[in-house]
């Protein structure tokens, strides 16, 4: 049934993002002032119990784009794209006359994946190398917004460097972005998704942020940018090593990270106000993450190996959406939410619609089990408690959490995750375990059908640089 005037919906995904290191979330650096102010409008909100469905972008944004759990959809368990057998939210939104784009400069959020599907534009902007670069561009914006690119590098990237990691594509999503809306303005309302990429590790902000928070340390710019460039070469070998770094290479981690998310949050501003003094007519903005990042907690560092709420709890702001709902939220509620809004198919759905009710709990998974092996490789002898060789959920009702892992149950009393309170706790943990049993046997079946992704040794390549290992990337597709 299609819905009387169905506003338009913006979603933004900003890479890698930790709840607790925004504004909103508390931090004591004002590193996203713009997405606080959108959340303190009247018509805005902040969820501060939001829990992605995966610790890495390929499970949680996959989650997004189909509304379905990770054993659901199965990417992060064998399968390597999104079976066709799943109807894609974008193809939802297609059902009910919207306009549909995405945006992405991450391999991982695109057609590699068939995220692509139901999408009439589909924009990815993660070139496989640098000579990939100017035609990855052409396509997609044109020779005036790539002159500007190429003329504004040390003011929105990294300066004149042959480095692809370092180099910021935020203006690009921008210039392809603001061209796409051009063409939207008619009567048909429109889904545009954008995941931003830019906070993700190696935390290279553009020249002119790079000391936006180096005033309490001893580090020059260019100091605390190499730093955190070698602590992301050298990753694994670190935390297999005990993560044992020193006060300086902390704060240039910490420094170097809060700088990238102030540039995004700067521009993610200014890209909001441009939509809201728009023609575009009554539109709902969407802004979190897909996960967030470890910074020595459990002794690991960016997001691999345990589903920790450091990497689970992200931000979540969101603006012309009227709901009232309590306590934890997915991605997958505000999706079902969005799509109810605009009077479309909500069957498959696996989140609630938070115009009418609450969540109980919220559940997320992660299939990975070769993080022993991939440390012990660097270091024989070392030793991380909870990581893992079988496949893993937990359940988290915003009080308590339940880590299932193989045959091992534990229950933690939140915000600690390091004590098991069970025996403390009886009755939290039989209620949690119940739950998650009886989840596991309906709603977290696997759906029919496999599906193979597109993944060219130039983007298995890139992906690498990037801190994807290898093992990160579906079994058939590996280099």
């Amino acid at each position: 049934m299609h819905s009387p005037n169905p506003p338009n919906v913006v979603w933004l995904t900003l890479d890698s993002v930790r709840a607790d290191h925004t504004t909103m979330g508390g931090y004591e650096r004002d590193t996203t002032p713009a997405l606080q102010r959108l959340a303190a409008d009247e018509q805005g909100r902040y969820f501060d119990q939001c829990l992605s469905h995966g610790r890495y972008t390929r499970v949680s944004s996959s989650s997004m784009l189909t509304g379905t759990y990770p054993s659901r959809h199965q990417i992060g368990y064998g399968n390597q794209a999104i079976p066709s057998s799943i109807t894609t939210v974008a193809e939802r939104f297609q059902d009910q006359s919207y306009r549909t784009g995405l945006i992405s400069d991450n391999l991982f959020v695109s057609g590699a994946l068939g995220l692509d599907r139901g999408f009439d534009k589909s924009a990815c902007l993660m070139p496989s190398s640098l000579s990939d670069l100017p035609g990855t561009v052409l396509q997609h914006v044109g020779v005036k917004s790539l002159i500007e690119y190429l003329v504004g590098l040390r003011k929105h990237s990294a300066g004149f460097t042959t480095d692809l990691t370092k180099h910021s594509r935020t203006h690009l999503i921008d210039s392809v972005a603001t061209e796409w809306l051009s063409s939207f303005e008619s009567e048909e309302p429109f889904f545009l998704y954008i995941h931003n990429d830019q906070t993700h590790r190696p935390y290279t902000p553009p020249l002119p942020y790079r000391d936006e928070f180096l005033d309490n340390t001893d580090l020059s710019a260019e100091d605390a940018s190499e730093t955190a460039f070698r602590i992301h070469d050298e990753l694994v070998d670190i935390v297999a090593n005990g993560c044992d770094l020193t006060e300086d290479e902390w704060d240039a981690l910490y420094a170097m990270y809060d700088a990238t998310l102030r540039y995004v949050d700067e521009w993610l501003g200014e890209f909001v106000e441009y939509i809201q003094n728009g023609p575009f007519g009554e539109t709902i903005v969407v802004v979190t993450s897909d996960h967030g990042e470890f910074f020595g907690e459990h002794g690991l560092l960016a997001h691999k190996w345990i589903l920790d709420d450091v990497l689970l709890n992200v931000p979540l702001v969101t603006h012309g959406l009227d709901v009232e709902t309590e306590g934890v939220v997915q991605h997958s509620d505000i999706m079902a939410t969005l799509l109810g809004v605009a009077g479309a198919d909500t069957d498959g759905i696996q989140g609630v619609d938070l115009r009418h009710e609450n969540r109980e709990y919220a559940i997320a998974q992660d299939h990975q089990t070769n993080a022993p092996e991939t440390l012990v490789s660097y270091d024989a002898d070392v030793s991380i408690p909870r990581l893992s060789t079988t496949e893993r959920s937990v359940i988290h009702d915003g009080e308590y959490k339940l880590r299932l892992d193989g045959n091992s149950q534990e229950l933690y009393r939140l915000p600690d995750e390091t004590t098991d309170v069970s025996a403390e706790y009886p009755e939290a943990h039989e209620r949690l375990a119940d739950e998650l049993t009886e989840w596991l046997e309906s709603e977290g079946q696997s759906i029919d059908g496999t599906a193979r992704g597109e993944f060219s040794d130039d983007m298995r390549s890139h992906l690498a640089d990037l801190g994807y290992m290898e093992n990160e990337l579906p079994e058939d597709e590996r280099a």
